[in-house]
């Protein structure tokens, strides 16, 4: 019977509560009690909490521990009448602790404020504040309650305590004074008070001479300051439509206004203004819209501004990333008896070009520095204009003669630029920089010749790399003679080429020597030099064979040849055995 009388006397007394008969507000345990001033961090956010729009519904507002952080929850599109009870209340203290790690307290609850100070009456009129209320006004509120106090108050109240301590020290300074025996005798207390009574009359004396004129105060008339209102809300400034290339997106927007202190909310969610400017970050995988509005101190709230955000996601494949060519990655033991000549035409005069050949060339000066072993005084390097039938014939007659010992030197040729075959398709050729493929025989370099003309000064060794293709297209695929018919190559590669040659050819008879333009070189050209880098070098004893090198290169240049649709197979003619390079 007990319980039941006492379980009606409860929900008799919390439905008169929550019927509007009282205005008292609820004590909940989780309520904060003591001195609190609330910091201008708290502030700010206990502002944004207060003047959130009524259908996004704050309901609890959270203080930690050590008064230095908050914890808001807003239910969005949510109804509620009079308190949330006090289980929400609970799981939201116990969300806030997690967070912080501490103890949380309620401050505020759907705009009450129930911390227990002493001085807020825990009223739900009187301790409750409007959301729409300016900056100003709402500071005068908090300060009524006892949660906001301006520097000046502060130092005051810090002085007055300053002072009563002082009093305090000085009243017992005097008792212990006062306790002490006296040890003047009884002449210097004679003299003493004679003294007094002279200093009496004295006083007496001036005071009858002195003619007080006091002037009136002058009133002065009170004018209250003029100060400009500002009645404009904030100006939101932002593109209407955004695309964006990912669901996960960020853009930025700026705020004008005359008031410093600004705040912003994206879909009701508080984002954070530095020096007018905002960031608003977000995910969506289609096209969605967000709502942005701006509100400043004085309560002046700016219309939604609705920005659309559209989204271009590209089908782009992710291409392979080039590896570029670098000539420093290896070092190998120089040799004087060592000669390179090293040819590169990318600009012809009557020709189509052939893309990149400049750049080969200028790369494998490198190589045959670095790594074949070549010092750069026995390295002949021809470029474009500088490689006409004439000069290069004066290196082959002149320069050459001059370098190479017989049985001693080792000779490398380089060559990138444009071949072609004969119209019989028996004899093949290279073209100099000003060649004419209608008069091969009289303009360019035949290859029989030049290898003959190699034999007769009798080096030890001669490696020749030929970045060119015979069958009289460019590395472009374009063709070298508009008008010429398909020639039939018959000549044979392997045939008059002697025992110490050994040639490395970029194609074919009958295929193309291309371009690779995401390397900005020839794709023979490229992974030639790849592999002298020591990508060649299978077995990884520090040496490179003619055999490995070619290995590595048919691989790498068919399969990058294939992507272009075409068809490019590097050949060897020599021995596959004999050791290109030996590198540290």
């Amino acid at each position: 019977m007990k319980r039941l009388l006492a379980y009606l006397f409860i929900v008799l007394g919390l439905g008169s509560i929550f019927s509007g008969t009282t205005i008292a507000a609820v004590p909940m345990k989780n309520n904060g009690q003591g001195d609190l001033i609330l910091s201008d961090k708290i502030l700010e956010k206990f502002y944004f909490y207060i003047t959130t729009k009524q259908q996004n519904n704050p309901l609890n507002f959270f203080i930690t521990e050590d008064h230095q952080n908050v914890f808001i929850e807003i239910r969005k599109n949510t109804q509620y009448k009079g308190y949330s009870g006090s289980g929400p209340i609970a799981r939201n203290v116990k969300k806030c602790q997690q967070k912080y790690k501490q103890k949380c307290f309620l401050f505020s609850n759907q705009r009450i404020i129930v911390w227990n100070n002493g001085i807020n009456p825990i009223d739900s009129k009187k301790s409750k504040i409007k959301r729409k209320i300016s900056y100003d006004e709402f500071i005068v509120r908090l300060k009524e309650l006892g949660f906001y106090k301006d520097e000046k108050q502060i130092v005051k109240e810090k002085k007055t305590k300053t002072v009563k301590i002082e009093s305090k020290k000085k009243e017992k300074t005097k008792v212990v004074k006062s306790e002490e025996p006296k040890q003047e005798n009884n002449e210097k207390r004679i003299i003493e008070e004679k003294k007094t009574q002279a200093l009496k009359i004295e006083t007496k004396k001036k005071e009858k001479k002195k003619v007080a004129k006091v002037d009136e105060p002058k009133q002065v008339e009170f004018k209250p300051e003029d100060k400009e209102i500002d009645n404009d809300a904030p100006i939101i400034e932002i593109a209407e439509t955004i695309t964006v290339d990912n669901p996960s997106y960020e853009f930025q927007g700026k705020i004008t206004d005359k008031a410093k202190l600004v705040f912003v909310e994206v879909d009701g969610r508080s984002v954070k203004v530095v020096n007018g400017n905002f960031t608003v970050k977000g995910y969506s995988p289609i096209n969605t819209k967000v709502s942005i509005e701006a509100i400043d101190r004085w309560g002046n709230r700016s219309e939604p501004k609705i920005v659309k955000i559209l989204l271009d996601i590209k089908n782009t494949d992710i291409t392979e990333k080039i590896e570029p060519l670098n000539p420093s990655k290896i070092e190998s033991q120089s040799s004087n008896n060592k000669v390179a000549l090293i040819i590169g035409i990318e600009n012809y005069s009557d020709i189509v070009k052939a893309s990149y050949a400049k750049a080969d060339a200028q790369y494998f000066k490198e190589y045959a520095y670095k790594g074949l072993g070549v010092e750069n005084k026995n390295i002949k390097l021809l470029l474009d204009e500088e490689a006409t039938f004439i000069k290069i014939n004066k290196v082959l007659k002149k320069w050459l003669v001059s370098k190479i010992k017989p049985n001693k030197t080792e000779l490398i040729i380089y060559y990138a630029g444009h071949g072609l075959a004969s119209k019989n398709g028996k004899e093949l050729y290279l073209l100099p920089q000003d060649g004419d493929p209608d008069l091969l025989s009289i303009s360019s370099i035949s290859r029989t010749n030049l290898f003959n003309e190699i034999k007769g000064l009798n080096p030890k060794s001669v490696t020749i790399f030929l970045d060119a293709c015979y069958s009289g297209s460019s590395r472009d695929n374009e063709i070298l003679l508009a008008d010429a018919r398909p020639v039939r190559i018959v000549a044979d590669e392997q045939e008059g080429v002697p025992d110490n040659f050994t040639i490395f050819t970029a194609s074919k008879l009958d295929q193309i020597s291309s371009g690779f333009s995401e390397a900005k070189h020839g794709i023979f050209s490229y992974y030639l030099m790849k592999g002298l880098e020591g990508y060649a070098d299978v077995n990884k004893d520090k040496k490179i064979t003619n055999g490995e090198l070619l290995a590595y290169m048919d691989e790498n240049v068919s399969q990058k040849a294939s992507e272009l649709g075409r068809q490019q197979n590097p050949s060897l003619a020599g021995d596959p055995d004999k050791i290109l390079m030996s590198y540290r």
